[in-house]
Parts: structure tokens; sequence; C-alpha cells
């Protein structure tokens, strides 16, 4: 599965997806994925959070959530 593929999953199934999320499936270009996104039709709100990690530490997260996704398209029976 490509990292494409299981952003449009998690989103589909979620209706978000966060950096923090992406980084620990080793995907480090979450924004360059959405980006993609964004070109097909998807639109996105975009939230900024504070995290606290398990040593206390204060850290921020970045959250993309679907406003709407493309129309499906058609399918062209090749006549």
């Amino acid at each position: 599965m490509t990292q494409e593929q299981w952003i449009k999953e998690m989103l589909e199934k979620e209706g978000r997806i966060s950096r923090n999320t992406a980084l620990s499936r080793f995907c480090s270009r979450l924004g360059a994925r959405i980006a993609d996104l964004k070109a097909e039709g998807w639109d996105f709100d975009t939230q900024i959070v504070t995290t606290v990690r398990p040593d206390g530490k204060k850290g921020k997260d970045y959250i993309y959530i679907v406003k709407s996704k493309p129309a499906p398209r058609p399918l062209s029976l090749g006549f």
C-alpha cells in the first residue's frame, strides 16, 4: 500500500489524519500528500494542537480534517 493509499484510507475511515499518526507509519511528507489530494479536489480544515509526550514535554501536532471529497467520476464505457 502506498502512502497516498494509506492516507486516503485513514481519511475515509476517520475523517481526519494527524502528522504524528503519519510519522508513526514512516510518512514524513504528509503535507505534500495533502497537497496532492487537494489537487484531486479534496478540501481540508487544519488544526494545530498542543500535545504532551510521555516525558511531560509539550509539543505540537497538525491535524487535517476532511471538509469535502471530490465527486466520484462517472464510469466511462469507452463508446
